[in-house]
């Protein structure tokens, strides 16, 4: 036989389980909403670009949406990097990245667009402190300097000089509430170092500087066995003119000449020591 006081009961259940469905569906589009505000962008993550930006930049976060001077000092930059000295470096601008870290980003970004030639840079930048605090992050060539060119030919900067680098210029990039500012400054002084380090032309041993080392290390490298041989010599000289024995020759003496006074009249003197006065 049914239980008909239960059927009330199931029906006021099955009434507050729509009311709770059509409440979430309701504040649904507000979580979306709040999500959004507090993040301040659209999720950045799924940024996964195959091919490098055309112009060495890719904004992200928008931080240069209003601030088209400092987006030109940058662009202008980092285009002279790839036409003077080949050797693209790319800016990748996030709010937050939220599923890796920043140096990932970096380094997945850097074999997608540089790959093995080993020549170039790839920088990312979150606007968001809160996640990954590092700030930026680069990937480069991970060269001991061991391999001075790439299979193109082309001059590779070992990872110890792109540290000096970043160190060099590493004061001048401070984060403020003018980031857009900043960057420029920052890439503009990164370029201003790896155009003077690219500009160096490479010490050849054909230089007159290197020639004339070349000559006086050689010729003191000569100079110190030549010298210690002769030294060698005057000492070997003196010991064997130490180890000599000399002997006197025998000389006849006269018989004039062995006289107790050698001959000759002699005279004699007495002195009688005075007498004492009384």
């Amino acid at each position: 036989m049914p239980n008909v006081k239960s059927a009330p009961v199931c029906r006021q259940l099955s009434g507050y389980g729509k009311l709770c469905l059509m409440a979430l569906f309701m504040m649904w589009p507000g979580f979306a909403v709040l999500s959004r505000a507090q993040t301040g962008k659209e999720p950045s993550n799924q940024f996964h670009a195959a091919s490098p930006p055309e112009n060495y930049l890719s904004d992200q976060a928008n931080i240069f949406h209003e601030h088209p001077a400092a987006l030109e000092a940058i662009v202008d930059s980092l285009t002279r990097l790839d036409n003077d000295h080949a050797y693209p470096v790319y800016l990748v601008l996030y709010y937050n990245v939220l599923d890796a870290s920043l140096r990932e980003r970096a380094d997945e970004l850097y074999e997608k667009w540089i790959g093995q030639s080993g020549r170039g840079m790839v920088i990312v930048y979150q606007l968001d402190p809160v996640v990954y605090g590092d700030n930026p992050a680069m990937a480069y060539h991970k060269g001991d300097g061991l391999e001075l060119r790439s299979e193109a030919g082309a001059v590779l900067i070992p990872e110890s000089d792109i540290a000096a680098i970043l160190a060099r210029i590493q004061p001048e990039f401070q984060r403020k509430a003018n980031i857009h500012n900043e960057l420029s400054s920052w890439i503009v002084a990164l370029e201003r170092e790896i155009d003077h380090y690219l500009n160096v032309k490479p010490a050849s041993w054909k230089d007159a500087e290197n020639v004339m080392l070349i000559a006086v290390f050689a010729g003191f490298v000569i100079t110190i066995p030549l010298v210690g041989i002769l030294i060698h010599r005057l000492l070997l000289a003196s010991s064997n003119e130490l180890g000599k024995t000399y002997y006197f020759p025998e000389v006849h003496v006269a018989y004039r000449l062995g006289a107790p006074y050698g001959g000759g009249w002699t005279s004699e003197r007495t002195f009688t020591p005075s007498q004492s006065q009384s």
